[in-house]
């Protein structure tokens, strides 16, 4: 996400094209039309269909569904596939670029440091730390 607002940015909006998955799936036809003119192809009603070099395929997702279209089933699962806490480090560490994007933040900046303060906790009480000093007198 961050290096996306920094692309768009750098290379600008001609050169660097930013969609959301949520957008893709949500209005496909639409967006293709827009990825379409973006490089410069004739859109094409296969581009609203998985497929592999042309060829119908039934896609590829975490649960095996078999999709003919593209599909926002997945969209707001996150709940469903990540714990809480890792939804806290998520928006501890990308609040802004979430903010930039209009995604939703559904913690407090309290919860969010309070996930980061645990995680680091447990992060360096993991490493492989050497406690033995050399002395020289």
């Amino acid at each position: 996400m961050e290096m996306a607002i920094i692309n768009q940015k750098l290379y600008g909006d001609d050169n660097y094209m930013v969609l959301k998955y949520e957008d893709l799936t949500n209005y496909p036809k639409n967006n293709m039309e827009k990825i379409a003119k973006f490089l410069g192809i004739p859109f094409d009603e296969t581009l609203l269909k998985p497929t592999i070099c042309g060829k119908t395929w039934k896609g590829n997702n975490f649960d095996g569904l078999k999709f003919t279209s593209i599909s926002n089933t997945n969209v707001h699962r996150w709940k469903e596939r990540i714990t809480e806490h890792e939804a806290q480090l998520i928006e501890y560490y990308f609040r802004e670029p979430m903010k930039f994007f209009d995604y939703e933040l559904v913690y407090s900046i309290s919860e969010t440091a309070n996930a980061a303060k645990e995680h680091y906790k447990w992060y360096n009480y993991a490493q492989p730390y050497s406690y033995t000093t050399t002395r020289t007198d």
